[in-house]
């Protein structure tokens, strides 16, 4: 066995195989003569671009025959999206979620209240946003108020099923107002890594 002089990359670590070996392989009757790595048996088995090559094989046929039988059982009894929805029965119910937490919100010192009065919404929308804010009010995500010293003006996004999405553009006032809170974004490198010995994603 020979030291390897090559590394290799995956989604989220780079790793130098054991060492590495000539050896003859038949594969359906076709018979190659190359190298083969060696790794740790914690590492899956893998085929290279060029034994694939070589031996013409299709790759829809190796995943076929690559997958785990737990995974194969899985699959096999997942028979429509229904079901999939009763797996998951919070995620699919069509409802807004709610965060789990109290969010609080901290106003620079000497800020004042801003009021912004609301945008004129298309009469053809009007009805359409008024159900939605009902909606919005019965499933407990809004809370109807009288009088407020703090206004937003509403943002009326019309939806491709005919229906009317609703956002606020805090821009206008109440962002400037706030202290900011930095949360940076993870690396990307970070999250992949995080993801090591799961299945399904």
């Amino acid at each position: 066995m020979h030291q390897p002089d090559i590394s290799f990359l995956s989604y989220t670590y780079v790793f130098v195989p054991d060492g590495k070996i000539n050896i003859k392989a038949e594969f359906n009757g076709t018979v190659i003569d190359d190298q083969l790595y060696i790794v740790r048996e914690t590492y899956d088995a893998t085929a290279g671009c060029v034994w694939i090559r070589k031996y013409g094989l299709d790759l829809r046929n190796l995943d076929t025959h690559a997958m785990d039988v737990s995974t194969v059982k899985l699959i096999d009894t997942i028979k429509n999206m229904d079901q999939v929805a009763q797996m998951y029965l919070v995620l699919c119910s069509g409802k807004i979620g709610k965060i789990p937490v109290v969010v609080s919100l901290k106003l620079r010192k000497g800020e004042q209240p801003v009021f912004h009065r609301d945008r004129d919404v298309p009469y053809t929308l009007m009805k359409k946003v008024n159900a939605e804010l009902d909606t919005l009010e019965t499933e407990g995500v809004l809370t109807k108020v009288e009088a407020s010293d703090w206004g937003s003006p509403l943002v009326v996004i019309p939806k491709a099923d005919g229906g009317v999405s609703l956002c606020v553009d805090y821009k206008v006032g109440e962002n400037e107002q706030l202290q900011d809170a930095y949360y940076p974004i993870r690396k990307i490198y970070d999250i992949l890594n995080s993801l090591q010995n799961f299945c399904f994603f």
